[in-house]
């Protein structure tokens, strides 16, 4: 893989995958890897591209994985991907694979890099959460190794999303057998990429970042995660894509749509762009915003309704006002989502109602 000087350029694209959109989803990952090849002039184009998680399938694909032709199909979009993406590029993505290990459970989640039409590099996921909404170690069989992807630029370890949270356990009488950020930190990698799928939580970017600086400082290396964005059934995925920096402090961070952060592990300088081409430029750690607990809520909710709606393939909703707050609030979230002149309310009061 070509590499300009000493340094790389990474392109961190948080991307909203459909699940089962196979061709969609090949489609979108050809056109942003071209956006973020293109984004700097052909002389300073990133030297990889990273996607999120699972990102040729779309994440959680669930009881889908039971199904031979899922997989199948998945794979098939790899093959795709293989041939359709620039020679020029070094792309990252997610994706099924089979266990061909001979024992276990009979699919991995991958993540492999593709440059030249090849896959030149795969490490598959480490920790399956069986917590909360997850259930990932009923269809996976984890890594038993933790690899170091090494181009001409430096040492790359990747950390496949629950990978990355063995410091923040999902409660405190549990604790994961083995550390893969450890193990890459042991393997002397310059740079930690974390690919993932992480559903949004209340807060939960703080979390990111807690642990994020953990690594640097351990490691005095930068980390750059990616994260998927939209939202599926019933999670919302809030992007906020991030680069830090070897000292803690963050050189960039994307919104909650669908974004490019463009990280120099040179300059350590970071930009984020957005798909129509414009430029949101750096963020500092002066001007990083928190997000109050009911605005991230409030944006949750409207990624919700807008992507449920929009890959259910409705248009348009009715919406039944009782003459209450609850109903009123529905509507105006619905609006916000999917855009008034798509909804019609129809005046359902009850003897509960007030007049007004």
């Amino acid at each position: 893989m070509p590499v300009k000087k000493d340094a790389m350029k990474i392109a961190l694209v948080q991307m909203d995958s459909v699940i089962g959109d196979f061709e969609g989803n090949v489609g979108k990952i050809v056109e942003l890897s071209g956006k973020a090849m293109a984004s700097q002039g052909r002389d300073h184009a990133p030297d990889l591209v990273v996607f999120p998680e699972l990102v040729v399938c779309g994440y959680p694909p669930m009881d889908l994985l039971d199904q031979a032709t899922f997989v199948e199909r998945n794979l098939s979009a790899l093959r795709a991907l293989q041939k359709a993406l620039p020679s020029e590029a070094a792309v990252a993505v997610g994706y099924v694979d089979k266990n061909r290990s001979g024992s276990g459970r009979s699919l991995v989640n991958a993540y492999s890099v593709i440059f030249g039409g090849k896959i030149v590099f795969t490490q598959t996921k480490t920790l399956l959460p069986t917590y909360d909404v997850f259930d990932e170690a009923r269809y996976f069989e984890p890594a038993k190794t933790r690899k170091v992807f090494t181009p001409t630029g430096g040492r790359i370890g990747f950390a496949i999303c629950e990978d990355f949270w063995w410091e923040a356990p999902p409660s405190p009488s549990f604790k994961y057998e083995v550390d893969p950020v450890k193990d890459l930190l042991d393997s002397s990698i310059d740079l930690l990429i974390v690919p993932s799928a992480s559903p949004f939580v209340t807060g939960k970017i703080e979390t990111r970042l807690a642990l994020a600086r953990g690594s640097t400082s351990q490691g005095r290396i930068p980390v750059l995660y990616c994260n998927a964005v939209g939202a599926n059934d019933s999670l919302v995925f809030d992007g906020r894509s991030f680069a830090m920096r070897p000292d803690g402090s963050l050189a960039g961070i994307c919104g909650w749509g669908e974004e490019i952060l463009l990280f120099d592990t040179g300059s350590l300088k970071a930009e984020s762009m957005t798909l129509e081409g414009a430029r949101a430029g750096s963020v500092s750690p002066a001007t990083l915003k928190i997000d109050a607990p009911v605005e991230e809520q409030h944006k949750a909710i409207v990624a919700g309704i807008r992507d449920y709606m929009r890959k259910s393939g409705f248009e348009k909703a009715c919406l039944g006002l009782s003459g209450g707050i609850d109903s009123a609030l529905i509507a105006i979230l619905a609006a916000e989502a999917i855009g008034a002149s798509n909804i019609a309310c129809l005046s359902m009061p009850s003897r509960f109602s007030s007049e007004g």
